[in-house]
């Protein structure tokens, strides 16, 4: 598996790790369940410019043009939040080869903080890997696919990418953590909750349409990624389905 960060992720992994080295002025620890109290009282902290990091902001201001020239299926211009303390979140690039076939995917992945402990029970890391797609590479270099991390919905995650495999059909993805225990990816138009399964692999027709599977894969240790991904792409129904 070969693993690579665009510079502008790079750049976007800088700055989070700056805004994470600050102390978080917001009342206390989110709990595991956010209830309707909670959301609202997070959602004002948005509106309240005494709550704001400047210096966050200003730094995205800094990198605006750099971050609308990423083709991303979002646009990552920059907006205020509240003052917050991340664990980290990242990105990964992903080549496998199967039989004559090349396989490309992108990955996301979440640092372990007070507010998401649950999701590493029975995981011993402090990094794990909530969402994976992949699809079938038509020949394309690995700059061609652009992905990125953000973590400036704290506690609340979102990463996004774009997957130029094919000429046929570009495949696009939004993919989210949410405090309160919820995952979900948009592929394509198509809504998947990821606790069905956090492996998406997505197979563009000659028609221009697009088959999906999703692969009933639990969160996964980031540094187990690999092992289980070939894992998957081993058994014969992956074969078939990209067949």
């Amino acid at each position: 598996m070969r693993r690579t960060l665009s510079t502008i992720s790079t750049i976007g992994l800088m700055a989070v790790l700056a805004w994470s080295c600050q102390d978080s002025e917001q009342k206390k620890e989110k709990a595991v369940y956010w209830g309707p109290e909670q959301v609202k009282e997070h959602s004002a902290s948005y509106q309240d410019p005494g709550l704001w990091d400047t210096t966050a902001l200003n730094m995205e201001v800094q990198l605006v043009d750099l971050l609308l020239e990423y083709d991303t299926p979002l646009n990552l211009t920059p907006f205020p939040t509240p003052k917050y303390k991340s664990p980290g979140n990242g990105n990964e690039i992903l080549e496998f080869q199967l039989d004559t076939d090349s396989i490309i995917g992108h990955t996301a992945s979440l640092g372990k903080g007070p507010h998401n402990e649950y999701l590493f029970e029975g995981l011993d890391t402090d990094r794990i890997t909530y969402f994976t797609i992949l699809t079938l590479n038509r020949g394309r270099n690995l700059d061609d696919h652009p992905v990125i991390a953000s973590s400036r919905n704290h506690p609340n995650y979102i990463a996004q990418g774009s997957l130029n495999a094919n000429t046929q059909t570009r495949i696009d993805w939004v993919a989210f953590q949410t405090v309160d225990g919820n995952a979900y990816a948009l592929v394509n138009g198509r809504l998947f909750n990821l606790q069905a399964g956090r492996i998406i692999l997505a197979s563009v027709q000659s028609d221009k349409s697009v088959r999906f599977y999703q692969a009933d894969y639990p969160i996964m240790r980031l540094d187990n990624t690999d092992f289980k991904l070939r894992q998957l792409l081993s058994e014969r129904s992956t074969s078939e389905f990209f067949d």
